[in-house]
């Protein structure tokens, strides 16, 4: 029997950069958003390797991105504000800026390519 996909969830800044700087270079999408809960999913992945990721922002502020790009160089930072701390997701080079409250990444989720 396959785990609930929550108990692959990964959390914190410094488990998710890494995981991100593997799927850089390749494409991006703005793969589901859901206005009700404010949560959208980007789907990183390669043409030449099997496998993806994603990355499930909550309690999106501000979305700012094609739906697809490519020559992705993804970069994540975190800011403390009034509100709390935010995640910034930025792609300078191809214009994308996603702010968050909450940020968390999975590998591998179907459909798998």
């Amino acid at each position: 029997m396959t785990a609930p996909a929550a108990e692959h969830q990964i959390e914190g800044l410094d488990r998710i950069a890494p995981l991100i700087a593997r799927w850089n270079g390749g494409m991006a999408s703005l793969w589901t958003y859901s206005i009700s809960h404010g949560k959208l999913i980007i789907r990183l992945n390669r043409p030449t390797i099997r496998g993806n990721l994603h990355l499930s922002c909550y309690d999106c502020r501000r979305i700012s991105a094609p739906t697809v790009w490519g020559g992705i160089n993804v970069q994540i930072s975190a800011e403390d504000t009034p509100e709390g701390r935010r995640y910034i997701i930025r792609d300078e080079p191809n214009k994308v800026e996603i702010r968050c409250g909450f940020l968390t990444a999975q590998e591998n989720v179907e459909p798998i390519y």
